[in-house]
């Protein structure tokens, strides 16, 4: 009998009860993690779970067991689904007798954050009709709009306190990491900036210099570069002054991006390289394996790609043991930008549907832009052109959410170029022009970062490898450090642009 999969989500798809061959199909499609949602013995034609826990665990798959009984969907279910999504790795497959069990878990596992109406567009387009559901739906959507209200209120009683006061300051702090984590930069800002404004008379502290780091930070996110810029070189100030090397690690890697968005390719591998020292000296993997993806970033830009790609793979293992699914999806995409650089179109393919699958489980809308524009260039470049403008509306679905600007150029960019390929020639002259003023607008912006750089740029060649401890010692290395600075060092010495 035909295998029956219905995808809700590039991260998760249900079917109807499975068999142990079915499991095998799982498998070859790509499935990392199996969910049973039918209790045992449910019926007498039901294939046994050990069977099919032993045929998933055969294939190398994870498998989850949550029965649960048709028509009474409890709360407690739904809390012990979310935390199965929450560890499990994708993309995943539910299943229950029809699969109405399993696609309703996941309908009220997202209520809290999603729309009944979007929700319920999602299910019906993988032919399960949860209408009946409505009522429950938005009442649990609207208890996860008054989580955000409850925070709103914080945020309101917070402004009210004496900023001067310690406690406020880590309230302060607080707030800022929970807007942070709902990806609402713009609100999380003032209340770092508050933070900062009440100890920053104070002597440099390590407090300070990690408010005026994560205050950068957040300009970055908002696309804020020159303010971004201000508040990373103010940080390495107060870390070199405090001489805390962890803190200068990551404000490194940050001025390193910030490069790497100016244009600067070379300045941007520099700072890298800095962070990259220090990441050695404090021991810490992941920052080294960030530095490392991001030096493949910009070889993939200089079209280097096989080095890229060589680069990129030395980090993965090292980001994926993270289990930080952000940086994941970063280094799929980087993978996918040089497969499609190579015109291999079917390594690109595959690795920006792990980008998605990574960057949806965050609800990473910035990322999901950038995997659409690539899709959109996947398509194109194969001349599947209505394809390509599918994935463009996606692309510019995920950029409303959280707008920016090198983005929305890409976007113009791709647009024009579809409308010209269909005889629309007005509208791509237009959408064209719209992407050069973006182009020019950003042009002006870097060339003030560049003259905040030059001012500043004195007080970071003081601190360039003039520490001692940042030269390393093979035996204070990790594992994983030792492993992955090995193969960097290889690829930068005896590179061979070999089959990738």
């Amino acid at each position: 009998m035909f295998m029956q999969i219905n995808q809700l989500s590039p991260f998760i798809s249900v079917s109807p009860q499975l068999t142990p061959n079915d499991i095998g199909v799982a498998a070859s499609r790509g499935f990392k993690s199996i969910i049973c949602n039918r209790p045992d013995q449910e019926s007498q034609d039901q294939p046994s779970t050990t069977d099919l826990k032993e045929a998933a665990e055969r294939l190398g798959l994870n498998w989850y067991y949550q029965p649960v009984v048709s028509g009474k969907i409890t709360d407690a279910n739904i809390a012990d689904f979310t935390a199965i999504m929450d560890k499990a790795q994708g993309p995943v497959l539910a299943f229950c007798r029809t699969g109405t069990r399993s696609s309703t878990l996941w309908a009220l596992s997202q209520a809290p954050r999603l729309s009944p109406e979007a929700i319920l567009t999602t299910t019906k387009a993988a032919g399960y009709d949860l209408s009946a559901q409505h009522e429950r739906l938005n009442t649990l959507n609207q208890s996860g709009q008054h989580l955000l209200f409850a925070l709103e209120r914080a945020d309101f009683l917070g402004s009210k306190l004496d900023s001067s006061d310690g406690q406020v300051i880590a309230w302060n702090s607080y707030i800022s990491e929970l807007y942070f984590n709902q990806f609402q930069y713009e609100k999380a800002l003032p209340w770092i900036v508050k933070s900062i404004r009440a100890i920053e008379h104070m002597e440099a502290s390590d407090e300070l210099g990690a408010l005026t780091y994560k205050a950068g930070v957040l300009h970055y996110a908002l696309s804020n570069y020159l303010e971004s810029l201000e508040y990373a070189f103010k940080a390495i100030d107060i870390f070199q002054e405090t001489k805390n090397k962890n803190q200068l690690a990551t404000a490194y890697l940050q001025l390193g991006n910030l490069y790497y968005f100016l244009g600067s390719k070379v300045d941007a591998e520099e700072y890298y390289g800095m962070a990259k020292k220090y990441f050695i000296a404090k021991k810490d993997s992941f920052g080294y394996a960030n530095c490392v993806s991001n030096i493949g970033l910009i070889k993939i830009d200089q079209k280097e790609y096989r080095k890229g790609i060589q680069l990129e793979r030395q980090a993965l293992p090292i980001i994926l043991k993270s289990k930080s699914e952000i940086a994941a999806g970063n280094v799929y995409h980087y993978l996918s930008e040089a497969y499609l650089g190579l015109e291999i179109y079917d390594s690109a393919s595959y690795f920006v549907e792990k980008s998605i699958i990574s960057n949806t489980k965050t609800l990473y809308n910035e990322g999901l832009c950038i995997d659409y524009l690539i899709k959109t260039k996947i398509a194109f470049k194969a001349g599947n052109t209505a394809i390509a403008e599918k994935h463009l509306k996606t692309a510019q679905h995920f950029d409303s959410l959280h707008p920016n600007p090198e983005s929305q150029k890409d976007i113009l960019f791709l647009l024009s170029q579809l409308q010209g390929v269909d005889g629309n020639y007005k509208e791509g002259f237009k959408n064209f022009n719209k992407f050069y003023e973006i182009e020019d607008e950003l042009r002006r912006s870097d060339n003030k970062l560049k003259l905040l750089a030059l001012i500043a740029i004195v007080s970071l060649q003081s601190c360039e490898n003039s520490d001692e401890s940042l030269i390393s010692d093979p035996n204070s290395l990790t594992e994983d450090l030792v492993d992955i600075e090995n193969s960097y060092a290889k690829i930068e010495t005896d590179y061979v642009d070999g089959d990738i």
